[in-house]
């Protein structure tokens, strides 16, 4: 009886690790095809004086079945460097740095324009970001320093227009803008189609 009951036990849990296998895979499939990956570098502007370096990577997914300039989205953006500003007041000088990260899922429009330029199109796109901020203050005066630093989170409504080279098969060049929250970002880079 215990060599049946191991026998089953043990085919149960081949045949689930088969199934489970099988299953991953499948996901891996669906998300491969009809999808994409873009990478972006440029300037977010944050309402300072000097803008941030900003890199976005985004996963994206066509859905022919709705349309087939639609696809989906998905970004993660955040700042390599500190947007900064400088100021003076009456005792001294004082700087103010800010930093983000974000995350956002897109409604992509894409429209091709093979009629004038070959390979070009252009995109809108709009939908919902989560942005946390953070700030830092930091002020001399009379031989004092003094710092203080800050963090805000939000959901916003994120608009973006941009322009794609297809440059070969799998390989695009992109220019974007992106707005979102009090961020405006400006980038290039370039996308891969699986």
């Amino acid at each position: 009886m215990k060599k049946i009951l191991f026998s089953v036990a043990t085919s149960a849990v081949l045949f689930s690790g088969a199934a489970s296998a099988d299953n991953f895979q499948r996901a891996v499939d669906y998300l491969k095809d009809d999808a994409y990956v873009k990478a972006t570098i440029g300037f977010a502007d944050v309402g300072l004086d000097d803008s941030a370096l900003a890199v976005t990577g985004t996963y994206g997914k066509n859905l022919p079945h709705i349309h087939p300039g639609v696809s989906a989205e998905f970004d993660l953006s955040f700042s390599l460097s500190d947007a900064e500003s400088t100021y003076s007041h009456s005792m001294g000088r004082g700087k103010l740095s800010a930093s983000y990260v974000a995350l956002g899922a897109y409604g992509v429009y894409e429209h091709g324009l093979d009629d004038l330029l070959a390979n070009l199109s252009i995109y809108g796109r709009a939908g919902l970001v989560y942005t946390s901020f953070d700030a830092e203050t930091s002020s001399s005066y009379g031989g004092y320093s003094a710092s203080n630093s800050f963090s805000d989170s939000s959901f916003d409504l994120g608009l973006g227009v941009g322009g794609r080279y297809q440059y070969n098969e799998p390989v695009s060049f992109v220019v974007d803008y992106t707005t979102f929250d009090e961020v405006d970002l400006f980038s290039v880079g370039a996308r891969y189609e699986f």
